[in-house]
C-alpha cells in the first residue's frame, strides 16, 4: 500500500492533475484480488480526495462504446480503434510501456480518458488548460 501512495504522489507531484479518468471497478474473480483491489483503490481515492481532484470513471462498457461504437467490442477491437483515432500513435507507445511493466492497462486507461471526456470535471479541466496555453489542451 505504501508503495502505490509513493507512486502515486510522485505523479500527482510532478504533473498539474486536475481530475482522474479510470475505468471502473469490476468485480474480481476471488476473494484476495478484492481485498487488493479495494485496498488500492481506498489509498488512491483518499490521495485524489486530500488534494480535491476528482476521479471520474466509465465502465468497461462505456469504454468499449466511446472507442468503438459498441458496448460488446472486444479489447483487441478497442485498442485497434484507439490506434486508428490517434493516427497509429497508441501500438508503439503501449508497446513501449508493455517492454517496461508487462501490463495492458494503458490501453483502458486511454479508454477511459475518451469514455469521460464529456464529463463536467473534463471539460472544465481542457478549457482552463486551452485558456493557460498548456499543450495537448485539445
Amino acid at each position: 500500500g505504501q508503495e502505490l501512495a509513493r507512486a502515486l504522489r510522485g505523479v500527482l507531484d510532478a504533473h498539474q492533475v486536475v481530475c482522474v479518468c479510470a475505468e471502473s471497478i469490476s468485480y474480481p474473480r476471488s476473494a484476495k484480488a478484492s481485498a487488493m483491489l479495494g485496498r488500492a483503490w481506498g489509498i488512491i481515492d483518499a490521495e485524489l480526495d486530500r488534494r480535491g481532484i476528482p476521479l471520474i470513471s466509465a465502465s468497461p462498457q462505456a469504454i468499449k462504446q466511446a472507442a468503438c461504437g459498441t458496448k460488446s467490442a472486444s479489447k483487441t477491437h478497442v485498442l485497434e480503434a484507439l490506434d486508428k483515432r490517434y493516427s497509429g500513435a497508441v501500438r508503439p507507445l503501449l508497446a513501449h510501456i508493455r517492454a517496461k511493466t508487462k501490463h495492458e492497462h494503458p490501453a483502458d486507461a486511454l479508454g477511459a480518458v475518451l469514455a469521460c471526456r464529456h464529463h463536467d470535471h473534463l471539460r472544465l479541466a481542457m478549457a482552463a488548460w486551452g485558456a493557460a496555453g498548456i499543450r495537448g489542451a485539445a
